[in-house]
């Protein structure tokens, strides 16, 4: 089996896989779909204040899945 190469996340990534009205959104979706994300713990604060204020609690239904 091919060994998957890994991904560091930031921030800016997270909020765009959370939104689907981002311009990103997609080509995140394909990054999560073909390697190995890596989410630091120092960006979880900033995701959820970002995501919390500007896409609103329903934001992270996606992480239920």
């Amino acid at each position: 089996m091919a060994k998957r190469l890994k991904v560091l996340a930031d921030t800016s990534g997270i909020i765009a896989l959370l939104d689907a009205s981002d311009k990103h959104h997609e080509s995140v979706i394909e990054v999560v779909e073909n390697y190995d994300i890596i989410i630091p713990s120092t960006i979880i604060p900033e995701v959820d204040y970002l995501a919390t204020k500007y896409l609103g609690e329903s934001a992270f239904a996606i992480l239920s899945v």
